[in-house]
């Protein structure tokens, strides 16, 4: 997992989860005090991240590995 392998590395990782709960699931995986998240409830959404940004201006690398997924489509060949 890459947030495991950056802090193993000692990196502050900063991640972006939907909401607080999944944030403090994260915080109870890792026990690190190097991480730390941002809660972004709709990453699709125009400037989603700019809080999260403007909340961490030492951020140097950005991991995105999200993707957007619908699951309510009918038409799975589209």
């Amino acid at each position: 997992h890459i947030v495991k392998a950056l802090l193993e590395k000692n990196y502050k990782v900063v991640g972006t989860v939907s909401s607080e709960a999944k944030g403090q699931h994260l915080m109870g995986l890792y026990h690190n005090p190097n991480f730390s998240y941002e809660i972004v409830p709709d990453f699709i959404a125009p400037n989603a991240f700019s809080a999260a940004f403007q909340n961490n201006p030492s951020t140097v690398d950005v991991f995105h590995t999200a993707s957007p997924a619908s699951l309510a489509s009918t038409n799975f060949e589209e």
